[in-house]
């Protein structure tokens, strides 16, 4: 007959009683600090974005600065000073305007005539490419000059007269907005080709150029298949052949514009432009 089975003296009888609560005096604390630090973080947050908008209401970070009336006020005086000279030191807090800048709507005061003075006067060589690259052929082929050389070489005379060629000779060998080299230089080969002046120019200037000799042809498809260049070269290719100037005529058919822009460093050294 087997032994009866007995229970080891190390073991202990299961104790079936309600577990001790979970939470206790110590993690309820914990809890109420956390929703508190919460919640102040939360207020912060709220408060500095209160602080922070004055600041923001504008691309300058200046807090109570009316930007439209200042951009208006700015242009006023910038374009009333460069009417007189192009460069000048510029004290603002000198300046006297009677005009309301405070309105929601103000227009800046313009001179018509400030424009065409610019482009009467010795324009730098390299904003005259950057114009026209940022226009189209068909806006360029207006542009109110009257050529003398097809090419910088002078190979090809465009003068409508021999007096006019000879004036060009003797005044005008500087200027690069006599040579239509310096033009479709600067217009995209697409553009040009598809143009509804390509037709005009091909017919009048491409085609009699291609059958001169000894190069009028290379220099055609030249022009027709050019890349441009970074601004800086091409304004070294126009001063090696001794341009030093671009310069229109006076004319009074078309309004030029003129984009210009003000640059405002904040004290965070952020710059805006106007």
């Amino acid at each position: 007959m087997a032994p009866p089975i007995t229970r080891p003296a190390f073991l202990h009888t299961i104790n079936n009683s309600t577990p001790a609560p979970f939470t206790t005096r110590h993690q309820h604390i914990l809890a109420f600090l956390g929703i508190a630090y919460l919640l102040f973080t939360v207020g912060c947050g709220i408060y500095f974005v209160h602080l922070l908008v004055p600041s923001v209401a504008n691309d300058f970070w200046w807090p109570q600065f009316n930007a439209s009336g200042v951009q208006t006020f700015l242009g006023d005086v910038y374009n009333a000073r460069l009417a007189l000279t192009p460069s000048a030191p510029l004290d603002l807090f000198a300046v006297g305007r009677f005009k309301a800048y405070n309105q929601p709507t103000t227009f800046m005061d313009v001179s018509p005539s400030f424009a065409r003075s610019i482009l009467l006067d010795t324009l730098p060589l390299d904003a005259a490419i950057k114009a026209m690259r940022t226009t189209s052929f068909d806006l360029n082929i207006h542009m109110f000059t009257s050529y003398c050389w097809a090419d910088f070489d002078h190979a090809y005379e465009m003068a409508h007269t021999p007096a006019r060629q000879l004036r060009c000779a003797v005044n005008h060998t500087t200027n690069a907005a006599v040579y239509l080299e310096g033009l479709l230089r600067n217009v995209r080969t697409d553009d040009m080709q598809s143009s509804g002046f390509f037709g005009m120019t091909n017919q009048t200037i491409f085609d009699p150029i291609s059958g001169l000799p000894p190069n009028g042809s290379t220099w055609v498809q030249a022009i027709l298949a050019h890349a441009w260049v970074s601004v800086v070269d091409e304004a070294a290719l126009w001063t090696s052949h001794g341009l030093t100037q671009w310069r229109t005529q006076l004319q009074n058919l078309r309004e030029p514009q003129l984009d210009q822009s003000i640059s405002i460093v904040n004290a965070l050294g952020l710059a805006q432009t106007m």
